[in-house]
């Protein structure tokens, strides 16, 4: 996948589109932070204000990498992405939507916890938890597809998603807990 920043968004094309066009990728503006390594996550304190996030090649999100970010509205997370820190995304209040890539199998504790304005979640296939606090407080969030994988979710998993109206799936669930759905 190549990215580019078309428009005002962030664009990723498949390598065979970009052999085959003539097109320049304009370079990302300020407001969007590409994380490619370790040592990457330190640019997000110095833009705090970044709106959009680009993660690739890194394996995971680390623990509150982007915790309390307010103005971060997208996050693009590249297909090596295999584990979601604990509290990465807490308290990102304008994040709208997260695709999980199909590599993920671990998203730790409030990993979005008061995403208040997130609508959106893709869950991979091979997901199993879905942890304690995972999408608490995340009142914005209508309908949530629950894999086949997923044999547990832990306490507190969706408590006060005060608009989740619809959840499907779930024919390998084994254990909800106590106050998974509270609220």
């Amino acid at each position: 996948m190549t990215i580019f920043y078309f428009k005002g968004e962030i664009v990723m094309l498949p390598l065979e589109l970009k052999m085959n066009t003539k097109v320049k990728p304009e370079p990302l503006p300020d407001d969007v932070i590409v994380i490619r390594n370790d040592l990457d996550y330190a640019k997000l304190f110095e833009h705090p204000d970044c709106v959009c996030a680009v993660v690739e090649w890194c394996g995971c999100v680390e623990n509150n990498a982007f915790t309390n970010m307010r103005q971060l509205r997208q996050v693009i997370l590249g297909d090596d992405i295999e584990d979601i820190g604990e509290e990465a995304f807490k308290g990102c209040f304008n994040l709208l939507k997260v695709d999980l890539p199909a590599r993920v199998k671990n998203i730790g504790l409030f990993a979005f916890e008061s995403c208040t304005s997130l609508e959106s979640v893709t869950l991979p296939y091979g997901l199993e938890v879905i942890r304690s606090g995972t999408f608490s407080n995340c009142r914005k969030l209508k309908e949530i597809h629950i894999p086949s994988t997923v044999t547990c979710i832990e306490s507190s998993a969706f408590a006060d998603c005060t608009e989740l109206e619809r959840v499907y799936g779930g024919e390998g669930l084994v254990t909800i807990e106590r106050e998974a759905f509270f609220n």
